[in-house]
């Protein structure tokens, strides 16, 4: 990683978030029916691909593995659904409850954040 963890942590982000966007200007995981869809969707996709991806890199580099990275990738398109068990109503899809809305990658967020501010973490392992 010539350019360092955190700049390939962002560029890896915004470039997997930047790969979905045809299917969300198509409509997927956000829908069309909210206030500046497909854009705002687009842009929170790639939010929420950088912060889910700078913690599933975290993790691969951790482990020296690609694994985590795929396991974890798997699991949120697993779930990415669950919320149609919960959710009442008609909830606004790109703020939440979906694992991809905003208010669900907080918690993502608080994470990364710990990441970029600590040195330790962004150190491989010794073998």
């Amino acid at each position: 990683m010539p350019l360092g963890a955190r700049k390939a942590f962002v560029l890896m982000g915004v470039i997997w978030g930047v790969w979905h966007w045809p299917v969300i200007a198509m409509g997927h995981n956000y829908g069309l029916e909210y206030p500046g869809a497909p854009w705002l969707g687009m842009l929170a996709m790639v939010w929420f691909t950088f912060v889910a991806g700078t913690f599933l890199g975290w993790v691969t580099l951790r482990a020296g593995s690609v694994w985590p990275a795929v396991i974890g990738h798997g699991a949120i398109n697993g779930i990415a659904q669950i919320r149609m068990l919960f959710a009442k109503g008609r909830p606004n899809p790109l703020l939440g409850p979906m694992p991809v809305g905003v208010i669900a990658s907080l918690p993502w967020a608080l994470v990364v954040l710990w990441i970029f501010l600590s040195q330790l973490t962004l150190r491989r392992p010794k073998c």
